[in-house]
């Protein structure tokens, strides 16, 4: 899934938000940090084109001399909360990180995780860690940590 995030300033308090759009549907999630404040769900959010945000919106979204410059956006860390589950497919053990919990494919022969909305990312994780998780186990928990190196 392709995406486009933006930087966007809340009108009432100015408070700089961001704005992650599914760019095959055009649904908008805004987030204050890892807080999900606003989803597309509410209608007033959205984009006419070549002026931004509509005038009726809350948002508008910032000019390119007013976006900051990336390492002021940037923490020193960033931690992704989600799941770690373990597939074998055709045999082959794959261990997968979802962001939200998923669910186990009972249709069909293969023995796979699928993941669930609101995001349907994964990312596969090397197959030799968590060695002791197998496919008939259940999703556990998990954090990765990215820490950013200077």
């Amino acid at each position: 899934m392709s995406k486009t995030i933006i930087e966007i300033r809340r009108k009432r308090d100015g408070k700089i938000l961001r704005d992650e759009i599914n760019d095959a549907c055009q649904t908008h999630n805004i987030y204050d940090g890892d807080v999900l404040v606003e989803s597309n769900k509410d209608y007033n959010i959205g984009y006419s084109e070549g002026s931004g945000f509509y005038d009726y919106s809350e948002y508008e979204e910032l000019a390119d001399y007013e976006e900051q410059p990336m390492m002021t956006l940037m923490t020193q860390e960033e931690t992704i909360k989600g799941w770690v589950a373990v597939d074998t497919v055709m045999g082959i053990r794959r261990v997968i990180f979802f962001p939200n919990k998923p669910v186990r494919d009972v249709l069909t022969h293969f023995h796979y995780w699928a993941a669930t909305w609101p995001n349907y990312e994964s990312f596969q994780l090397g197959s030799n860690l968590f060695k002791g998780l197998r496919w008939e186990d259940e999703p556990v928990e998990a954090e990765i940590t990215i820490k950013i190196k200077r």
